[in-house]
């Protein structure tokens, strides 16, 4: 679960640096898109699970954490 979180991170540390510069349409559009991705995920394992997540969600939810980690710590650093 914890290489889970890390891969987050690092995917969201990268994604800030290095995926930016080249989407098109900026930092607006892209986290607009980052912010429907990440909603969708919640949606769906809103809809999709019952009871106890399997290990499949627990992963997936670790990513996601991670990586708002990494673009909120990402953000502070830029505002400092």
């Amino acid at each position: 679960m914890l290489l889970a979180l890390l891969v987050g991170f690092y995917l969201g540390g990268n994604l800030t640096a290095y995926v930016l510069p080249l989407f098109p349409g900026g930092r607006p559009l892209m986290v607009l898109a980052l912010v429907l991705l990440l909603e969708l995920v919640v949606r769906l394992r809103g809809r999709l699970v019952e009871e106890q997540p399997g290990l499949g969600w627990r992963v997936v939810d670790n990513l996601r954490i991670g990586l708002v980690y990494a673009v909120v710590l990402e953000a502070y650093k830029l505002g400092t």
